[in-house]
């Protein structure tokens, strides 16, 4: 039960805003600590919240998407690809099925993408951005790949 519970909360709740990097578009995972600064524009809160929080692996995979998200909007890359790879790490242990396992590894590579833009490593954004739509193509896949591919001509 409580593995259907963490599926149907990572699938109604994801949003998408407007990234600080241009026009690409950030994921953000609903969670109970982080998302809602995240949305809110409180970024500094956001990476206060999961600070000292006792998590589970879901919810630390939550967090780290959510704070990759806030560094991103703060203009710090590097930690951004720093969380960003440890939700990549994170996504693999999370008991969820496969649909929404490449969901999310999807937003995490995609978000990874952004950050690699803000430092100017257009190579390496690209290439997380492609496999990102490989993994998963939806809406900020594919906005995000098709951008990249433009911005790389």
């Amino acid at each position: 039960m409580k593995t259907l519970k963490l599926a149907l909360a990572l699938y109604s709740a994801t949003y998408f805003t407007n990234s600080f990097a241009g026009d690409y578009k950030l994921a953000v995972i609903n969670d109970e600590l982080t998302s809602d600064a995240v949305v809110s524009g409180q970024y500094a809160q956001a990476l206060q919240l999961g600070q000292n929080a006792s998590q589970n692996v879901a919810s630390a995979f939550e967090t780290s998407v959510n704070q990759c998200a806030a560094n991103i909007q703060l203009g710090k890359a590097d930690e951004a690809i720093s969380l960003c790879n440890t939700a990549l790490q994170l996504i693999k242990e999370v008991r969820v099925d496969s649909t929404k396992r490449r969901e999310m590894t999807a937003y995490a590579y995609s978000n990874r993408g952004i950050a690699y833009s803000l430092k100017n490593e257009f190579d390496a954004a690209l290439s997380d951005f492609s496999t990102a739509y490989g993994t998963n193509k939806n809406t900020i896949t594919r906005a995000n790949y098709k951008l990249a591919k433009t911005s790389a001509k």
